[in-house]
């Protein structure tokens, strides 16, 4: 399963609540990943307490259901972080994953003044 954001500046808000000063000089890259609105599946319905932290168990299993009966190679999900844009989790078994167009990685960093 790939775990992905919907644009690159939620990716950055994504990891940037997981992480310390200490993680301030990793290097990261980036990838744009394309594919059409027929291989997304939405996600219908959240459990009312889908939050929290950690994730309540209701919320994992619809990702794994999802996965295990292959209904798509990819699924929206609300983010956490920003609950009105979108996720996407990506099943790598999923019959047509290969119609998903991954680009070439990207160098990205934090800007140092993230961490004041």
């Amino acid at each position: 399963m790939v775990y992905l954001g919907g644009s690159l500046a939620l990716v950055v808000l994504e990891l940037f609540v997981h992480m310390g000063k200490a993680h301030a000089n990793l290097q990261f890259v980036s990838f744009k990943v394309e594919f059409e609105d027929d291989l997304v599946e939405d996600l219908q319905k959240v459990p009312r307490n889908w939050r929290q932290e950690p994730p309540p168990r209701q919320a994992k299993d619809l990702g794994t259901r999802w996965a295990q009966n292959a209904f798509s190679p990819a699924l929206r999900v609300p983010s956490v972080i920003v609950p009105v844009e979108s996720n996407y989790l990506l099943n790598v078994q999923h019959l047509d994953f290969g119609k998903i167009v991954i680009g070439k990685p990207e160098p990205f960093g934090f800007d140092p003044r993230m961490w004041k």
